[in-house]
Formats: C-alpha cells, structure tokens, sequence
C-alpha cells in the first residue's frame, strides 16, 4: 500500500513515529539483553544511534515505498555485530526483538490504520533482515581480506623487526646495555644477549621462568618486597646505583625498572635495564675529586675569590670571602656582583669594560659592601673565563683585604705628611742631596739660612752652597753611617749665621745620598758670650764687692776725718777749696762703695701687699732735692684705689727713688717728671716719664748693663739695680723713648688677689 490508501481518523503514521521514536528505542534496547546474552550495557548509546537509525529508515521507506534507505541500518548494524563478535543469530534477534516492540507500540497507538502501519513494518523488517544477511557477509568478506593484508604485513614487519632487534640487541650488547623483562609476578620471560653475566647468578639460558631474585646477583631488596617495588613502579620508572666485583675491582651499573604493557599479553610486566656507568662513574668520582680538591685549594685561599657569569651573577664565592664579606655561599649565589660593589653598577661596569680591552685586571683597588653595610677595601685581581672554544663564560676574581694595609697606609700618610710638616716647617735647615750630588730637598729653615727658596735650590749642586771640602764623601763608620760634624757661617739677608752642620751619608737599597741637618747657633754663640761676659761680670762684682767691703770702713773713717776738720778751716783759707773737693771725692767713693755692695749682696725681699699710692709718696720724699730743681714739675696721677702690689716697699722705693732722679737728671734744662699706674690682670702697671732730651738707640741697648754710664758722675749700677730688684719682685722693667720728646720707664709687679 501507498500512504494515500490512509483513510481512517486519528494521528499518521508519520506523525506517532517521530513522537515514539525514543520510546521505542529505550523499550527495544532494554529487550536486546534478553535476546542477546552477550549485549553489554555500555554499548547502550551505540545501539540508541542505531535504533533511530532504523526507525528513520523505516518511515523513510514507507513513505517513498522503496527498501533501499534500510541498506545503511544493515551495513552498520554488521559491522557492529563483528566489531563485538556477535553471531548473525544474534543480530537477527535483535532485528526481531526491535520489530516485535515496534508492533506492539502500534498496536496500543491510535493511529488511524494500524493494518497497513502494521504491514509497513513487516515489510521493511523483513528487507532490513535480507539486508542483513548480505551486508553481514560483504563486511566479512572485506574483514577477511583486511585481516589477510594485515596478516602479510605483519610478517613482514615481524621480520623487518627481528632484523632491526637483532641489531639493536647487537648495539645494546655491544654498548654494555642488558635488559630483562618480568611479568607480573617478577619472572623472567626474556633476556637479550647483551646482558653482563657479573650481575647474572645463573645462566642466561636457565634465566627465563626464574623468579627475578634467584637470576641476579644483586639479592635485590626490591625483588623480595614486590609489594612495595610494584607501588614505586606503578608511580614511575625506578632508578638504582648498584655495584658488582670486590672492592679495587668494582664495577657500576644504572638499573632502571618501569612497567611496561604489550598488546598481545595480558598482564602488566615489568622492564630492567642496567647500563654500565663505570667510566663514567669514575670520571664523575674523578671530577668529585677534582672539586674537592679545587674547592679545597679556593677555600684555602688567602685572598677572597669570586667568580660570575656572563650575567654578572655570582657562581663561586669561597670561604676567604665569606669571611672577609660575611656573607655565606647560598646567600650570595646567583646575586648580581654589582650590588655589592660600594660604586654599584658603575664600578662593576668600569671593571668589567677593563676585562674585555684588556682581558684581565691586575691590583685595582676597589671596595665592596659587607653584610653589615661598612666598606671593605680591596686590592683585585680579575681575569676572564673562557670554554675550550674560547668563548668568554664568565670571570673570576681574586680580592685581597687590604682594611689593615689601608689603615696603616693612612697612618704612615698621616705620619709622613705630619713628619714632613715638621721638617719643611722647621727653622732648622734640613737638605737631601742624591747620589750624583744636586739638591733633592729644600726646606723652609734652609730657606731662611741661606735667602733662596726651593724652586731655586732644586737641582743645584752642593757646592753651591757648602764648601767642596764639606761635600765630599766620609769614610765608613761600620755598620752605622757615616756621619761628621762641623761648624760653617754663611752670610744671608745682609747677616752673618753661625751654623751647626750634621751631614750623614744615606745608604739604602732604594737610592743613596746624603742628608745635611743645619742649625742655627747665632743666637746660641750669643748667648754664650753674653753668659761668658755676665760670669766674667759676676766674677769682677765678687771682686769688687769684696774690695768695696774692704775699703768701706777706711772710706768712712777719712770722711769723719774729713768733716771734722773742714769745720775749723775758713773759707778764706786758700786750701779750703781743695779741702772741700778731697770730701767731695770721698763722698762719692762712699756712693760708689754703697752701690758696688747693693749690686752684689744677695736679694733678701721681704715682701707684703703695699698700697702703690703710699710706695710712690715714700719715694717722692726720697729725692724730694732732685724733683725742686729749678723749671721741674711733677705729677702724680696714681690714684688711691688701685690693688695693692706683692713688694719689699723699701726696695721699690728705692727703685721709684733711682728712676725719678734719673728723669730729673735727663732735663737739664726743665720739663715735666710725671707718675702713673694702672691695674692690668693681675699686675700693677707703673710708669715714670719725662719730656726730657730722650735716650739715643745704641745707648738704650746697654743701659741695663752694670757699670755702663753716660755721666761723668756715678757708679752706671742704677739701672742695673733697678732691673735687679724688679726682676727679683717677679716683675719686668722696660723703656721706651724718643730722642727729643722724653723717656718712659715701665715697671710691671705682681698684684694681691682681691676677693670678689
């Protein structure tokens, strides 16, 4: 029938296929078990696939009432039937299973002509099991004819394989490589030829069927705890280290164990393979070896090593620089080396720009950064790293500490700068000659002695300066060297220097010279001639105090005399005149006796504090004659509240007594004699001036001198005394004057304390 031929009311054919199409499917697979003992329930989703399949072509081929769209339905339904090795029974029933329900999903639908839906279905099952059949036996035909190609193939691969084994079980033999093969309970099921017979305990022939601790001599602890070797095995390949021989003749193989599974045997199995790394165990040992010995010659090492990559960053950092720096290995390896430069990247790069002009860098001093932040200088010493093609790899450096070479640096700096401060600094001469005789040093006392500064006296010969027979050479003193000394007077800057000459021969490894020390004794020669005039002084002073002493009482008995008898002669006596000037000299050898005897007795002060207003009074009455000469006029401008002065007051009335006269006497012709004084610290100040006719210079050089006058009476002992006394208070006398406008004498005493 034709779907036209459909008359009878409720829904089409057509129209309920599509709706139970999933219904049908689900009933018709949960039969197939039933039918077929050997479905299995994951081929569920296929089986679904199919079943639409087959619906669709069903509908299909009724509404076009052709068989042909169920031929596909047959090609996969036996394809699938082979694929799982069902029967052609089997897939009959399963056609039929799927009929039967299809009809009885009919028969309770309310189709309008369940008849010719009936019939339809009967029709295309019964062309889908002719179907069948035939697409059942082409997919056999075709499976045969792909098996028999496979078949050919695979003997020719197998033999393609035994020869490509064979070769690899030659090269693997040939290299030392022994496999073994295990099932799953760890026996033997093949071994190649290759297998080294020091780690076999029995033959390779005996070996297949043996448990795997019986066949090697290793009594592997991995072999008796199968257990535990297969749960390291299942997590991965398994890899040992073990030994065979006596020890001197060991011999060292890689075992490495991994489960392995083939495709034509069940079971899990598992894979040995041990290669001989004996050489290059002994090469690695050897290497060890050459580490150690490496790492022990970097870490004895007196100088800090360090060396980088071509990054820059740190690969060797050995114990000398931990210590220097420390900083440990793992905290440096890796770091850039330029962080802990104290310059940072600029010095890095300036080293390293050296090392690849130059290659290397020899005794540069740098510094580095320790772990606490200070500063470590460093003397160092790089080079570069290159591989046997000689391409760079890197650099290494050695770093010497040179923290205690640079503190005594700067001290011997500080010391030599300081010592030569002194020398150049000092008033005594100081010149260096070098061994071809010319001027190697000029100091500032050479300077002033000879009125040539050193850029002119560089370089000049010695003779220049010093007589030849005071440059040439000494004669050896033994092991010390040879020196001489001597005196020498040069004239510079319009004077005569005496000098006092050490001239030392300089004998060194380095250079040879001489050195020349010059002092200038002038002031000393001086000295020592006023000492000598002064002891000669001293000595005519004991002299003539001694004859003062002795002619004191003789002088004194012919002045009585003298006075007695002047008083019974008259003045018109004609030797009256001569009378009085015989007293006159007696009187002034009494003077001169008293003065000899004030110069040269011993100072005995005592002293007291004594108000200087009084001191002056006192003294104003002591020469109250001298100060009422005609046309003299005398102030006193001391007042009343200065400090006491610490004197002897009759001693220092003496000494206002003596200054006063003498500024009286320096005004013949009238003037002005005025006093003053004046608190200074812890002094008193006083002065004595006159508008007198002044003092000329060559005379106030020697006015303090004894027995040095300029008048044509007195002893010249005044000053002297005056000076004495001062000096003996602890005080200072000066003068000053101008010719023509006057003299001031100054005197300076100590004051008493006054309590604030």
């Amino acid at each position: 029938m034709t779907p036209t031929a459909v008359k009878a009311p409720g829904i089409s054919f057509d129209s309920w296929l599509k709706r139970s199409e999933a219904r049908w499917a689900l009933d018709w697979s949960s039969a197939l078990p039933a039918e077929i003992p050997s479905f299995r329930p994951f081929d569920k989703a296929r089986l679904l696939k199919m079943t639409a399949a087959c619906v669709q072509s069903a509908v299909s081929g009724w509404q076009g009432g052709l068989p042909e769209p169920m031929q596909p339905l047959c090609e996969t339904l036996a394809g699938y039937g082979l694929e799982q090795g069902f029967r052609i029974s089997d897939l009959a029933r399963a056609l039929e299973a799927g009929r039967r329900t299809l009809l009885k999903r009919i028969a309770s639908s309310r189709l309008a002509s369940k008849t010719e839906a009936r019939d339809m279905v009967e029709q295309a099952f019964n062309q889908a099991l002719y179907g069948l059949l035939d697409a059942f036996q082409m997919q056999a035909e075709r499976r045969e004819a792909e098996a028999r190609r496979q078949l050919e193939a695979c003997e020719v691969g197998a033999a393609r394989f035994q020869q490509e084994w064979d070769i690899l079980d030659q090269i693997l033999a040939a290299m030392n490589v022994g496999i073994i093969l295990l099932d799953s309970s760890l026996k033997v099921i093949w071994m190649n030829r290759g297998m080294p017979r020091d780690l076999l305990a029995v033959a390779p022939e005996r070996a297949v069927g043996r448990p795997c601790a019986h066949v090697l001599r290793l009594g592997c602890a991995e072999c008796k705890e199968s257990a535990q070797f297969e749960n390291e095995i299942a997590q991965g390949t398994v890899q040992r280290l073990v030994q065979t021989g006596a020890p001197g003749a060991t011999r060292d193989y890689l075992m490495l164990v991994r489960p392995v599974t083939f495709a034509a045997v069940k079971g899990p199995h598992v894979m040995q393979i041990f290669l001989d790394i004996t050489s290059q165990q002994e090469t690695q040992r050897s290497l060890a070896r050459t580490r150690e010995m490496v790492r022990n010659i970097l870490d004895s090492s007196v100088n800090a090593i360090i060396a980088t990559d071509t990054e820059g960053r740190i690969t060797v950092f050995n114990r000398t620089a931990s210590r220097v720096f420390g900083l440990s290995e793992e905290e440096v390896l890796g770091a850039r080396v330029s962080d802990y430069y104290v310059g940072g990247r600029a010095e890095a790069a300036r080293i390293t720009r050296s090392l690849r002009e130059q290659g290397f860098v020899r005794d540069t001093v740098t510094a580095f950064r320790d772990k606490k932040g200070l500063t470590v200088p460093v003397r160092l010493t790089a080079s570069l790293l290159k591989d046997e093609r000689g391409e760079v790899i890197g650099t290494m450096g050695f770093a010497q500490d040179i923290s205690i070479e640079e503190a005594l640096r700067k001290e011997v700096a500080s010391r030599d700068r300081y010592l030569l401060s002194l020398l150049h600094g000092s008033t005594d001469g100081l010149i260096t000659v070098d061994s071809q005789g010319h001027v190697a040093s000029w100091n500032r006392g050479a300077a002033l002695i000879f009125g040539i500064q050193a850029d002119k006296a560089l370089g000049k010969p010695i003779e220049t300066f010093l007589k030849p027979e005071h440059t040439t050479a000494l004669p050896a003193q033994g092991d010390l060297p040879a020196s001489e000394r001597f005196e020498y007077t040069v004239r510079g800057n319009g004077r005569a220097i005496d000098l006092l000459v050490t001239r030392t021969e300089i004998s060194g490894a380095a250079e040879r010279g001489v050195s020349y020390v010059l002092k200038d004794v002038t002031e000393l020669k001086r000295l020592q001639a006023q000492l000598s005039e002064a002891e000669h002084l001293a000595e005519l002073g004991r002299l003539a105090a001694s004859i003062a002493h002795e002619i004191k009482n003789p002088i004194a008995g012919l002045r009585g005399a003298m006075e007695v008898m002047g008083r019974v002669h008259v003045e018109s006596d004609p030797r009256f005149a001569i009378f009085r000037e015989a007293l006159s000299q007696i009187r002034r050898l009494d003077a001169l006796v008293k003065d000899l005897l004030a110069y040269a007795r011993p100072l005995n002060l005592r002293t007291e504090p004594v108000p200087v207003h009084l001191l002056v009074e006192a003294s104003v009455g002591l020469c109250k004659e001298a100060l009422s000469s005609p046309g003299v006029a005398f102030k006193n401008l001391v007042r009343e509240d200065l400090p006491n002065v610490i004197a002897d007051p009759l001693q220092i009335q003496q000494v206002l007594a003596n200054l006063l006269t003498n500024a009286t006497q320096a005004m013949p012709d009238g003037g002005t004699v005025t006093v003053d004084a004046r608190a200074e610290k812890d002094s008193v100040v006083m002065t004595v001036a006159d508008t007198g006719t002044g003092i000329p210079p060559e005379v106030m050089a020697n006015m303090f001198k004894p027995f040095f006058t300029t008048k044509h009476v007195g002893t010249g002992l005044g000053l002297s005394i005056v000076q004495r006394l001062v000096r003996g208070h602890g005080g200072w006398c000066e003068v000053s004057s101008e010719p023509g406008k006057g003299t001031v004498f100054t005197i300076r005493l100590p004051a008493e304390k006054r309590n604030v």
